[in-house]
């Protein structure tokens, strides 16, 4: 039995299935090696794209996509990164939104509208589809899944994300399925809601955070100045403050305390995330996160 084409690293990442035609007459060797250089050049210029975001957005990227990570929020990305960006995104097959200069820009698969958002369906035969929301009806989105949007074609200048600054696009949350995002976006929604942004222990669950850390964080007030004031100085005062273990940094959430396991572990499984995809990326990631960065930068992400 043929062999098809060995999967590309965005493929592997992902776990799907590549399917590939029987390919047969004499020009086999010669088509498998050129899908093999085809792919070899995506994935290449995908890894110079996540070298040029945050080491932490890339663990918190590859994790979600891996599966190990439910959704994550991508807190900035340049502005000549963006495209680039998108393209990562699709091959990998997430789902994703943000704000774009006409209101929030969601881009799914067709298939998971189709599931939970039967009326948002575009009923295409496009593997992936984009809606746009003005600010109420995304809001009604989030909350009754009730709600008028525009269908955009990919190519549409009104999925252009607004550029804060002309620095960066924000807040760009990701996740492998529609439902995911929608449970984590409906949190950033800072409305008067049942599930609001001050609500930590749904919040952290639906962004895969260790219950210790929720709880820990939960009684810290707020906005948890108080869990992060705790854990900065048990770090200084075990002297950890300037060789904290790299997988902290590769969390988005506050750690419970400076031996937390659970997020030690967290941490390892977004790292090998990471490996999983490249081992040359892997190793540019653990070298930027292993620098001495002020503490107070810990547990920002989503």
């Amino acid at each position: 039995m043929t062999e098809g084409p060995p999967r590309s690293r965005l493929q592997r990442i992902r776990g799907d299935v590549c399917p590939c035609p029987s390919l047969g007459g004499s020009g086999l060797e010669i088509r498998l090696e050129d899908q093999r250089s085809e792919k070899m050049n995506v994935c290449e210029a995908s890894e110079e794209v996540l070298r040029k975001l945050h080491p932490r957005f890339v663990c918190w990227l590859l994790a979600v996509a891996k599966g190990v990570k439910p959704v994550a929020t991508i807190l900035s990305v340049a502005e000549e990164n963006w495209t680039g960006l998108v393209g990562i995104l699709n091959e990998l097959d997430l789902c994703w939104s943000y704000k774009g200069i006409n209101g929030m820009v969601l881009s799914c698969q067709e298939n998971e509208a189709g599931r939970l958002l039967g009326h948002l369906s575009t009923k295409s035969d496009r593997r992936r589809v984009n809606f746009l929301f003005d600010d109420e009806n995304w809001a009604k989105f989030l909350y009754d899944h009730k709600s008028s949007s525009q269908v955009l074609s990919p190519s549409s200048a009104k999925a252009t994300p607004v550029i804060q600054q002309d620095l960066d696009v924000r807040d760009i949350v990701v996740a492998r399925d529609l439902e995911s995002l929608v449970g984590s976006a409906r949190f950033n929604q800072r409305i008067d809601k049942p599930a609001c942004w001050s609500n930590h222990i749904e919040r952290g669950k639906a962004l895969g955070y260790p219950d210790c850390c929720i709880d820990t964080y939960d009684k810290g007030g707020k906005i948890g100045l108080v869990a992060r004031h705790h854990f900065f100085k048990e770090l200084i005062d075990l002297e950890l403050d300037e060789k904290m273990p790299v997988e902290f940094w590769a969390v988005a959430h506050v750690p419970c305390s400076a031996k937390c396991k659970e997020s030690i572990n967290l941490g390892k499984r977004y790292l090998g995330a990471v490996k999983s995809f490249s081992s040359s990326l892997y190793d540019s990631v653990l070298k930027k996160l292993r620098v001495s960065y002020i503490a107070y930068s810990v547990g920002e992400g989503s």
